[in-house]
């Protein structure tokens, strides 16, 4: 156990897996105050800045064996008085009316989701109801990896993955290449569903994707939002193509913040870490459940969408470019070329193999999302589908293909193009 005594104004660099206890005084995390008596806790491969408002002494517990750390105490501020001044500007707004949509901007490690955790708390000081997307589908704080997650700050939080999710919008895949539509889609979907709840605020946190074609993303985004403010964290005037939307178009007020001057940086392998220990989340107690698959409404795939048919003794999916045959074992070319000929079409051979841990999402009649599951197998004479998830079978109404596979304990083991099944 560590304690440590702090002057009025002084900061310190917080780096999580540790525990934190105020023994007296009043500190600052994210902008909001923890007093004598009050606890905290920082969660592995998590940050966070912590200001002492008045003489203070700290009692952490860091578990240095898992990468926590704490910096010497320093006099520089480690969140920038213009994160303050933005913050304080957005509050003014988000009192005086009904419904705020701020849209936050910033390239990889800028310090996106450190200003939207102050944002949020400082709006739930003022008594704002609060809500915020995350549309980060790799490194996902509120929902899971793959979706964008829609959460409402109950309470102070010291980072994102606190945030009570309410609804998700699966995209299937870790990365936005190539689903721009459904990215664009699930924000405005997620926004709308915001409203609904009731939200004074949404808070917008998009990826940092800010080049090349992550461009035409986040202007397709502003475009569909129309937000009040967009807040741009720059290191360097890296962001200037949304100024360029914004001079006479966009009506949005735009306000400018630092890059946050210490964050811990992620590696690759921290990253993969993370998006694992998610997915590990996703199907802890999960059950087995057995879905007839062309009852379903389905999305992102073929499998399922087409006529289910026999022919002499397989069970085949018929589509216009293609026929499915499901078959226990793999067919000899000759057999396959047998079928094409007697179907008239290309022939795609379905094993059990093929569908085994097939990442889906599972939602209900509304598109409210109820949960990821793994496919373990398909029976096409009974055309029943047996998912390992957390969703509740009855009420399932829909079903989303993945473009990846994962293992019921978090791997991720393949990588898929869209609509390859």
């Amino acid at each position: 156990m560590l304690r440590i005594r702090l002057s009025e104004g002084s900061w310190l660099f917080l780096a999580g897996p540790l525990r934190a206890r105020v023994v007296r005084g009043c500190v600052e995390v994210f902008g909001w105050e923890f007093h004598e008596g009050s606890c905290f806790s920082i969660s592995r491969l998590r940050s966070a800045p912590l200001l002492a408002k008045r003489e203070s002494e700290l009692e952490l517990e860091v578990l240095g064996r898992e990468g926590g750390y704490v910096t010497e105490p320093v006099d520089t501020p480690l969140i920038p008085e213009e994160w303050r001044r933005a913050s304080e500007r957005i509050v003014a707004e988000a009192v005086s009316r009904r419904s705020t949509t701020v849209f936050v901007v910033g390239d990889v490690d800028t310090g996106k989701t450190g200003f939207i955790t102050y944002l949020a708390n400082r709006l739930l000081f003022a008594g704002r109801s609060v809500y915020v997307i995350d549309c980060d589908v790799g490194q996902q704080d509120i929902s899971y990896p793959t979706c964008i997650g829609l959460g409402k700050v109950t309470r102070p939080i010291v980072h994102l993955s606190e945030v009570e999710m309410v609804d998700a919008f699966f995209i299937g895949r870790t990365s936005p290449a190539g689903v721009f539509e459904r990215i664009v889609y699930g924000v405005s979907y997620l926004s709308r569903r915001a409203a609904e709840e009731g939200a004074d605020v949404i808070i917008v946190d998009t990826t940092g994707w800010v080049r090349e074609l992550g461009r035409e993303l986040k202007v397709f985004k502003l475009l569909t939002l129309s937000p009040d403010f967009i807040v741009l964290i720059e290191r360097e005037k890296e962001l200037e193509f949304v100024r360029a939307l914004t001079r006479r178009v966009q009506k949005s007020e735009i306000l400018s913040v630092p890059a946050s001057p210490m964050l811990r940086a992620r590696t690759r392998e921290e990253r993969r870490e993370i998006r694992e220990s998610i997915f590990r989340s996703a199907f802890e107690g999960a059950r087995t459940i057995t879905l007839k698959l062309h009852e379903l409404s389905i999305l992102y795939g073929y499998l399922g969408s087409g006529l289910l048919k026999r022919v002499g003794e397989r069970i085949c999916e018929e589509h216009p470019e293609f026929v499915y045959v499901f078959s226990e074992k793999p067919l000899s070319q000759q057999e396959t070329q047998a079928l094409e000929t007697a179907l008239g079409k290309k022939v795609k051979v379905i094993t059990p193999d093929v569908l085994e841990n097939w990442l889906v999402a599972l939602v209900d009649e509304n598109m409210h999302f109820l949960g990821l599951g793994v496919v373990l197998r398909y029976d096409a004479e009974k055309d029943e589908l047996t998912v390992l998830t957390r969703a509740p079978a009855e009420k399932v109404a829909g079903l989303m293909w993945g473009h990846m596979k994962v293992t019921p304990d978090g791997k991720e083991v393949a990588w898929l193009s869209p609509w390859s099944i």
